[in-house]
């Protein structure tokens, strides 16, 4: 995970996306999670969301989910948004 997230960071912080950390769980699901707040494939959170998806597992990162119409806390408030959670994604 520590390597993954050398390498994928610096993409997101110089993409332009606001990198904070979530609730001090004391698990999260294996791998990457993307949530967005919509299932409309026009909407730009729908788009980026579906491709930053596509391009990580073109780059065979493992386990990789894509997921639609969430409410999680960040995507309630900002509903335009994308959710990328990272969990041990070492774990096969």
């Amino acid at each position: 995970m520590d390597g993954f997230w050398k390498e994928f960071h610096p993409i997101l912080y110089y993409s332009g996306w606001i990198i904070e950390g979530g609730p001090n769980w004391t698990s999260f699901p294996d791998g990457v999670t993307i949530n967005v707040a919509t299932d409309k494939r026009n909407d730009p959170a729908f788009v980026c969301g579906w491709q930053l998806s596509q391009l990580l597992q073109a780059l065979h990162v493992e386990n990789i989910s894509f997921h639609v119409n969430q409410t999680t806390p960040s995507l309630i408030q900002c509903p335009k948004c994308t959710e990328v959670v990272l969990g041990d994604i070492a774990v096969h």
